[in-house]
């Protein structure tokens, strides 16, 4: 299935992520979903472990911030 320019543009392809050229846009979307799932994940159970005194609106509040941030700085 050939891809859209703008898919091709938004990626550099080499060997590690060329499968993606061969998925439809909602596998890709997908992927990406399930990616962020895990991330949101790793980052909770890190500040759980750090901060085991944060309850769980303090620890949701900093997980959206570092999502909305792309900082891991408090």
């Amino acid at each position: 299935m050939k891809q859209d320019s703008a898919f091709d543009s938004l990626f550099v392809m080499d060997d590690g992520n060329a499968f993606l050229k061969q998925k439809s846009g909602a596998e890709r979307m997908q992927i990406a979903f399930s990616i962020n799932e895990s991330l949101r994940k790793m980052i909770t159970d890190y500040l759980r472990y750090h901060n085991p005194e944060w309850d769980e609106p303090r620890i949701r509040k900093e997980v959206a911030r570092r999502f909305s941030y792309a900082d891991s700085k408090p």
